[in-house]
């Protein structure tokens, strides 16, 4: 026994001696780079361009190795992987199982062991690019890329991976992991996984299953820098570009932690908690594929949107419409799904700018290029709004159409809020049907249409007193002078008016008022754009007894309508300028030297 195993051993050192010798014969005296049109028919055969312009070596010990340089693969025009080096190095023992176990069929393909990748031992890529390009704006470059694969295994038994890239020669990234990989069970396993660079970092974990299509994992996003992200993309993706935000410091600091579970065409979960520059918000999806459902539930306790509203210095600044369509990122999969979907957000907080909205819900859903937007409320301004609506997206240009009902709005708290003046009081309520087409906002506004109406309980203008201005007026052109203590501003009787939008302009028909002597009716226009806006104003004396012995009694004979013209601007802190028609006033009141009254009216 023992002499038989004593020739057993000597019999393998023989062979193995002999093999050693075949192979060193073969490195010594076979030129390597006969191999390159070997290698570029096999690539042709795969249906891409294999181009070596630099030296093809091979190693035999200790290991079987072969390195390429200054590769090039070609796939398509346009399109290619090109690397300094790249170098492959295979375990002899498992080569002798691969092929051991291997089967060479007619069609001269092999049919290998599942785990037949541990022949591949290493893989080292140096200094690679890659590029793609399928159209003019869809190109990518990858380039600066080190790739490092060691210990590669196909049993499961965890490698390392070290890979170094840049993209769009801006950013670059270090990314280092572990693989397990199981080809028998087709099961992927990734323990951890990093990837730092200078716009911030991602680490995780996840597992694949093959068989059931399901992923599932977690991921930690931290400093996230999206402002400087869209800053490198817009120089090769101009429509990656957005407006300057408000907020000095906006979307420079994205932080996340997530959980996810999937199952390829079946469902998905996805657990998201989100901090954009500080503030949480919570992000919540579950879809299912097999019924085409998706629902979304984005919730916050507070959260400051003013600081993302464009910022506009200067002259008004435009934006491009790939800059609303950035904006309007988060509608992306009411769009792209392609069945039922449902959006919710739950804000118990909603700062914008100088003012809060509390206890914000909206409800979207969208079949296709259709969202419903079923409701969307909020208190605000002591009162709460309602909007309900519908965005089409069938087209080039989408539509909209939208209701909107405001309740028991505080004008006094409302228009320092979003006019920066407090000119005005009372309890706003309004009813308004609009619709426009485009996304920008210049489109938005020259294709604006609706209708509706307005009231305002206990109005309060106290910048001028429209008595004593009326008053003035008749006292000017030779009435009588009043010595009544006016109070400031006017005190006005619960309004009305109908309301309709176009080309930009808010008009404003039929507003009915007045005071404690006088009947008011008022129409005219604010240019949404400019925000200046000119009113007629009708002034009627209600009792001409009660103007007896008053600076109104020249106006006691003639109960007729007095004009006022009133023209400003809602931006500017002054108050409007009101004049009466000159005209009209004097033929009232009979005065004889009204040419030159209007004249002197006019300088005031």
């Amino acid at each position: 026994m023992y002499r038989l195993f004593k020739l057993v051993v000597s019999l393998v050192v023989i062979i193995g001696s002999l093999f050693t010798l075949v192979l060193v014969y073969f490195k010594l005296t076979y030129d390597t780079n006969e191999l390159r049109p070997t290698l570029q028919k096999i690539a042709v055969d795969s249906g891409f361009q294999v181009k070596i312009d630099g030296e093809i070596d091979v190693t035999v010990f200790p290991h079987l190795g072969l390195g390429m340089n200054l590769i090039e693969w070609k796939f398509s025009e346009g399109s290619y992987i090109s690397a300094d080096r790249l170098s492959l190095t295979a375990d002899w023992g498992v080569l002798f199982s691969f092929l051991r176990s291997s089967i060479r069929t007619q069609s001269n393909q092999w049919i290998t062991d599942p785990a037949s990748i541990d022949v591949i031992d290493n893989v080292h890529l140096v200094n690679a690019k890659v590029h793609t390009q399928s159209k003019p704006w869809s190109k990518l470059s990858l380039s600066h890329i080190q790739l490092k694969v060691d210990n590669i295994s196909g049993r499961g038994k965890t490698f390392p991976v070290e890979l170094e890239i840049t993209i769009l020669e801006r950013l670059k990234l270090n990314i280092t992991t572990s693989l397990g990989l199981d080809i028998p069970s087709q099961i992927l396993k990734i323990p951890n996984f990093e990837i730092e660079s200078q716009l911030g970092n991602i680490e995780g974990q996840t597992l694949i299953d093959g068989v059931s299509g399901a992923i599932t994992g977690n991921l930690e996003i931290s400093n996230i820098n999206l402002l400087g992200l869209t800053e490198i993309l817009k120089l090769h993706f101009p429509q990656f570009s957005i407006p300057k935000m408000r907020g000095e410091r906006s979307l420079r600091s994205i932080g996340a932690t997530a959980e996810f579970d999937f199952i390829a065409s079946e469902t998905a979960h996805l657990d998201v908690a989100l901090i954009i520059d500080g503030q949480p918000l919570g992000f919540n999806l579950v879809s299912d594929a097999l019924n085409q459902d998706l629902q979304i539930l984005l919730s916050a306790k507070s959260f400051n949107l003013g600081n993302y509203f464009p910022k506009v210095e200067g002259t008004e600044q435009k934006m491009t419409e790939g800059q609303y369509s950035i904006l309007l990122s988060p509608l992306a999969p009411l769009i792209m799904w392609p069945g039922a979907t449902q959006i919710e957000i739950d804000l118990e907080q909603l700062r914008m700018d100088e003012f809060e909205i509390s206890n914000v819900y909206a409800n979207f859903s969208s079949f296709g290029s259709i969202i419903q937007l079923n409701t969307l409320n909020a208190d605000l301004f002591g009162g709460y709004a309602d909007l309900t609506g519908l965005i089409n997206l069938q087209k080039n240009i989408p539509r909209s159409e939208f209701k909107i009902n405001l309740n028991t709005i505080n004008l006094a708290s409302m228009l320092p809020a979003i006019a920066g003046k407090s000119d005005t009081s009372g309890s706003l309520s309004m009813d308004l049907d609009i619709a426009f087409s485009g996304i920008d906002l210049e489109n938005v506004l020259n294709s604006a249409v609706g209708s509706g109406e307005v009231s305002v309980m206990q109005p309060l203008y106290s910048e001028i007193n429209l008595e004593q201005t009326l008053c003035s007026a008749v006292t000017f052109l030779g009435g009588s002078r009043s010595s009544k203590k006016w109070p400031t501003g006017t005190l006005l009787q619960d309004l009305s008016a109908e309301l309709e939008v176009q080309s930009g302009s808010l008009m404003v028909r039929e507003l009915i008022s007045g005071t404690e002597n006088i009947d008011l009716h008022l129409h005219g226009a604010v240019d949404i754009r400019s925000r200046d806006y000119q009113f007629l104003l009708k002034a009627r004396l209600k009792d001409p007894s009660n103007a007896q012995d008053s600076c109104f009694n020249k106006l006691s004979k003639n109960s007729q309508d007095i004009p006022f013209t009133c023209r400003g601007n809602m931006s500017a802190m002054s108050p409007p300028i009101c004049f009466p028609d000159i005209d009209v006033l004097g033929g009232v009141i009979k005065n004889k030297v009204l040419s030159d009254l209007l004249r002197k009216l006019s300088d005031l």
